[in-house]
């Protein structure tokens, strides 16, 4: 890795990290990934859960990437007994990549979701993106789901959002505690 530190985001890399967040999610401009960018940065979380952002810094201070992590309290193939670190971005820009950036951001994300109490780390990707898959499992995530997401309009049609996607989880606690045994099915009342 070159000369970059990775650590929590601030109220000085709106700018950058909405230019990184945009070539990560290009649905939505750097304008409006800036804007939000202001709330969240500023405290101001637009939802339930606040999101942690960290970000690696080279030594000229440019951004060289991102993730965006947060707690839910539940992820498809987790223990149900516990919060998850969820990793909902991460993002490395192309001329910094194959460097090691990407592994330093998940494990200073791991750190933090043990912080918080958890013991399993869980994200998603698009089925078509098998680079994605890889880089996932070489890191120690296993492919616990394929879904497609379904939601509903008032006209009660039901529309696919998004693509199809993969989930997989990620165990945190040191080899010797883990079990073995695969996660728990899903709790009552989830489907």
């Amino acid at each position: 890795m070159r000369d970059t530190q990775v650590r929590f985001a601030q109220k000085s890399d709106r700018d950058q990290l909405a230019r990184l967040r945009a070539m990560r999610w290009p649905e939505s401009s750097a304008g409006e990934h800036g804007q939000e960018l202001r709330l969240i940065l500023g405290g101001q979380f637009p939802g339930v859960m606040p999101p942690m952002i960290l970000v690696a810094q080279a030594g000229d201070g440019t951004l060289a990437g991102f993730l965006e992590a947060g707690l839910r309290w539940y992820a498809d193939g987790c223990e149900a007994r516990y919060p998850v670190g969820y990793m909902d971005g991460w993002y490395v820009a192309e001329n910094w990549r194959q460097q090691g950036i990407g592994t330093e951001l998940l494990r200073a994300a791991e750190d933090w979701a043990r912080s918080q109490g958890c013991i399993e780390m869980a994200s998603d990707t698009a089925i078509h993106n098998q680079v994605s898959q890889r880089v996932h499992q070489a890191l120690g995530f296993e492919i616990v789901e394929r879904s497609v997401r379904l939601q509903t309009c008032t006209g009660g049609r039901f529309l696919v959002q998004g693509v199809p996607e993969i989930k997989l989880i990620a165990d945190l606690r040191p080899a010797m505690v883990r079990t073995g045994q695969r996660r728990s099915a899903a709790p009552a009342g989830h489907v």
